[in-house]
């Protein structure tokens, strides 16, 4: 118990004025749940019985002064603010429905709802940046990140039909503690790429068997690309394709080179790509549309940007296909469309522009 308050005091040094009537105790879930999942994090892999009853005190706090703030805020609360929560609760009781919070309002199309999930609260993840994400299977998959400077090598899973959170117990090869890296599916596994760790020299792929949970690191061949973090991968048939990225090096350069990854060989290969190249990026955005790769924005040595640069990964030729005042994406039934107002040079193109990529891909 000692360790557990002193996990809450380096996480916030007021947590008794807000744990009691003298701070706001809407904010003891958030502070205790923080404390408990650091405490989680810090002791694995080293936890014996006599520590791991110690965190289960801890975790049955925790969901005790929850269900009491709970209580409290909706006993203090008027009759209509009751009321409300009642309704909600009755029509989000559904299987798969998304949990309301505090009486929040029922989710209205066009609008934001804080959601909350079912479990214990203790199932959150911690919060993080700089993690990656993918959805596979009705199943939201968030990969590492980095929690008050600490970078992580845990996989939470959200279920989008229950809502719930759990935590993939891995097994084989150490997940590395990891940040600025991406995750891409293929044949129901979890591709970790490249990214930000600790003594890292190497740019490496992680597999995660999903039907085991087993971690392997993915024995590749030829020259790979060199360790950076904040790139793009995306899957095109059997390939997996590397745009840009930050280097590790102090000051982390922006690149613009391109990799691909033949799933079926393990070997990298750099393409031979013709045209004009875009600037070097990284934090920017990929999109496949048939054999195009699609890339919008990001950062590079100069300031960021809203150029659209497109990849024609049958034929290698990299082109600019203009520079967008105002670029809009949205998926639509698969589709990715653009909404675009122009103005090239030597070109005036008023009014909005609707570009349906699905026709271009043939």
């Amino acid at each position: 118990m000692e360790m557990y308050v002193g996990t809450i005091e380096e996480d916030n040094a007021n947590w008794w004025a807000i744990l009691t009537d003298e701070g706001d105790t809407r904010k003891v879930k958030e502070i205790s749940l923080q404390a408990t999942m650091t405490a989680l994090e810090v002791l694995e892999g080293q936890v014996d019985e006599k520590v791991a009853a110690v965190v289960e005190e801890a975790e049955v706090a925790v969901e005790e002064a929850f269900e009491m703030v709970t209580d409290t805020i909706l006993d203090d609360a008027d009759e209509e603010t009751q009321e409300q929560a009642r309704e909600v609760n009755e029509s989000l009781a559904s299987p798969g429905a998304p949990k309301a919070m505090f009486g929040a309002t029922v989710p209205i199309p066009g609008s934001w709802t804080h959601l909350s999930v079912c479990g214990p609260i203790t199932s959150v993840p911690l919060p993080r940046v700089k993690q990656a994400n993918v959805v596979h299977n009705m199943k939201l998959y968030v990969v590492a990140g980095c929690y008050a400077g600490r970078a992580l090598s845990d996989i939470q899973v959200l279920d989008l039909e229950t809502s719930t959170w759990s935590r993939l117990a891995l097994q084989g090869t150490p997940l590395p503690a990891i940040i600025s890296h991406q995750v891409v599916v293929w044949h129901n596994k979890l591709l970790v790429v490249g990214g930000f760790a600790k003594g890292i020299t190497e740019f490496e792929v992680y597999c995660v068997d999903l039907d085991s949970s087993t971690v392997s690191l993915l024995q590749t061949e030829g020259a790979k690309p060199c360790v950076r973090g904040g790139h793009t991968i995306t899957i095109m048939g059997d390939h997996m394709v590397l745009y840009g990225g930050e280097s590790i090096e102090p000051g982390g350069a922006a690149l613009g080179d391109v990799y691909a990854l033949d799933l079926s060989t393990k070997q990298w290969i750099q393409p031979d790509i013709k045209g004009e190249y875009p600037s070097d990026r990284h934090g920017h955005c990929a999109a496949p549309v048939g054999d195009f790769l699609y890339v919008f924005g990001g950062g590079t040595n100069s300031g960021c940007n809203n150029e659209l640069h497109c990849l024609d990964c049958k034929r290698d030729v990299l082109h600019c296909v203009f520079d967008a005042a105002t670029l809009c994406l949205t998926s639509m039934s698969g589709a990715l469309r653009l909404d675009v107002s122009l103005e090239l040079q030597g070109w005036m193109l008023k009014g909005r522009v609707s570009l349906d990529l699905t026709s271009m891909s043939g």
